[in-house]
Parts: C-alpha cells; sequence; structure tokens
C-alpha cells in the first residue's frame, strides 16, 4: 500500500478534522476527496481526483450464505472456499477495470470479457459473480464511479 503520511501531515496542516469510519479508523477516500476539494479551490484543478489503490482483500463477508454458495455453484467452483480463493485472487490481481464508489466507500473489479464482476471494501469480498455487460452498466450508473 502506498504512503499516504503527507495527506495526515496536510490535514494537520491545514486544520482539517479527519473523517472517521464507524468503527473509528480513518476514512482515507473521503480524506482524498477533502484534498481535492482543497487543492481545487487553491488553484490546482488541472490533475483528476486521485484515490488511494484498495487495500488487498483477504477474505470474504458471510461467505456460507445460500446467495454466496449460489454464486460459488454458478461460477463452477465445487465449494466456498475455492470460491473465496478465487474472489480474492481476482480482485487483488490486475484483470479488468477497477473502480471506486465514493457513495459506498466501496471498490469494483470488472472483467468486461470474462464478465467477472467483484465488490470489496476494508480488504473484505462483499460479491463475487458473473454479469452481463449490461447488468454492470446498471450497477455502476447507480453511484458516481472513478476509474482507478
Amino acid at each position: 500500500m502506498a504512503d499516504i503520511g503527507w495527506l495526515f501531515g496536510w490535514a494537520k496542516e491545514n486544520a482539517i478534522d479527519i473523517p472517521l469510519n464507524a468503527d473509528g479508523t480513518a476514512n482515507i477516500p473521503k480524506l482524498f476527496e477533502l484534498y481535492d476539494e482543497w487543492r481545487e479551490r487553491n488553484g490546482d484543478p488541472s490533475e483528476a481526483k486521485s484515490f488511494p489503490k484498495p487495500p488487498k482483500a483477504y477474505s470474504f463477508n458471510r461467505l456460507n450464505t445460500k446467495h454466496h454458495k449460489d454464486h460459488a455453484k454458478e461460477m463452477g467452483f465445487k465449494n466456498t472456499k475455492e470460491y473465496e480463493a478465487a474472489a480474492v485472487e481476482f480482485f487483488n490481481s490486475d484483470r479488468g477495470v477497477l473502480y471506486y464508489s465514493e457513495a459506498r466507500n466501496r471498490y469494483y473489479r470488472y472483467e468486461e470479457k470474462s464478465g467477472i464482476y467483484a465488490a470489496s471494501s476494508n480488504g473484505v469480498i462483499h460479491t463475487y459473480k458473473y454479469v452481463s455487460k449490461r447488468e454492470s452498466q446498471r450497477k455502476f450508473s447507480q453511484d458516481e464511479l472513478y476509474e482507478q
């Protein structure tokens, strides 16, 4: 993960309160948003909005639900452990395109060619499944997504 210590230094120098998640940890994407807004107000709008790389995925939330077992079966996995390993590997790879949703504070990876789609936040995979191009467009239009 990239060194973002400078971001905390910037916040301190400019008396910016660090936004927090519900669990008390720093909301890094929101802090980057504040930085980008500050940069635009202070005469540097030339650079595109920037967000940190997502944390590496390491596990799946609610892996043994009927919903996720159905996705595992649809994707051809013998069990949910294989499904989880494939989801983590796919999300952490460079395959497809990585997106970020400010509204949901969540990252999405989608590979149009294969139709594989994964969503993650804070290193936890929320879903991993096949989606059609049309379904992906519908999902992505619900939030303002930024391509990473």
